[in-house]
């Protein structure tokens, strides 16, 4: 599919930085995420698990608010035609 709307391509959502719950993990996960690695091959016990899944979780739920901030600013100014392209191209998610 040829996209009709600037520089966006037809790039799909899904993959990483496809947008949307669990898509690409930004660098405020990378720290996460390393920790949680470190954890399980270190043979972390079950509560240090928990607790490096719950920075985990939380570090997610904050980047999630974040992202839907800004997608809720940006249908702000957007028209509907543009939105709905947007939706189209997996960069906005259907509201």
């Amino acid at each position: 599919m040829m996209s009709s709307f600037g520089g966006f391509g037809g790039r799909r959502g899904g993959g990483p930085g496809g947008g949307g719950p669990g898509g690409g993990q930004g660098p405020e996960l990378t720290g996460a995420i390393a920790d949680l690695q470190k954890a399980i091959d270190g043979n972390a016990s079950s509560s240090e698990l928990k607790a490096v899944m719950a920075k985990l979780s939380t570090e997610r739920k904050a980047k999630d608010a974040a992202l839907k901030d800004a997608q809720d600013k940006l249908r702000g100014v957007l028209s509907v035609k543009q939105e709905a392209k947007l939706v189209l191209e997996g960069l906005l998610p259907p509201q």
